[in-house]
């Protein structure tokens, strides 16, 4: 079976459905032939520039092959200002209520202010949370708040607290990536079926199912 990458900076063909993250200006200059999102990413917030990023990312969302908006997001050791990150992040979640794209997003110590500006704003589009490394306790919080979570290689690690989170979340609220490793989907895929001790094609039919009711 194909299994859903939902996060990948690898841009090599697979065999799996994967979605291939791009900086904003990659969008011009790289040939795109299957799913991809784009983002201005927190640590790589230019205050030169930010016009023209966000510009970039609006032409890309009503591309053919654009089907989330992201990474985007908030990062408590980026070099910009929080204020400007928010600032940034807001533009990012006009971009994916307009074109009703979910968003990709980044969060290092800022989640307490990412659910602030969720309640502030109710959002239609789905929030996927990516590379989810935190604790259980925000992790309840996030989906009590409606957003979904994708976890990637920290599973294959024994000692990993994800290990233990993640049989406490709902399965409608998972997702599986990549990211910028080189662990290949399936192996994430079997090492989460085997903690939530349930067949791998049974995970991977769930998160299929999860992809088609938010893309």
């Amino acid at each position: 079976m194909k299994y859903i990458d939902i996060h990948t900076h690898r841009k090599e063909n697979s065999a799996n459905v994967s979605i291939v993250n791009l900086l904003p200006e990659d969008v011009l200059n790289i040939s795109v032939t299957g799913l991809y999102s784009t983002g201005l990413h927190p640590w790589y917030i230019d205050e030169n520039r930010i016009e023209k990023d966000i510009q970039l990312v609006e032409e890309a969302a009503s591309k053919e092959n654009f089907i989330a908006v992201g990474e985007t997001g908030l990062d408590k050791f980026a070099g910009s200002t929080i204020e400007l990150q928010k600032e940034v992040f807001r533009k990012h979640i006009e971009i994916s209520e307009k074109h009703k794209k979910p968003l990709i997003i980044h969060c290092v110590r800022m989640f307490n202010e990412l659910i602030r500006i969720k309640k502030e704003l109710s959002p239609e589009s789905a929030w996927i949370i990516h590379g989810f490394n935190s604790n259980k306790q925000i992790a309840v919080e996030l989906v009590k708040n409606g957003i979904c979570l994708s976890f990637g290689k920290e599973l294959l690690k024994e000692n990993s607290k994800i290990v233990g989170i993640l049989p406490e979340i709902p399965l409608n609220y998972i997702f599986f990536e990549t990211d910028d490793s080189d662990i290949i989907i399936d192996n994430i895929y079997k090492s989460a079926a085997a903690i939530l001790n349930i067949g791998v094609e049974e995970l991977g039919e769930k998160i299929e199912d999860n992809f088609n009711k938010i893309f």
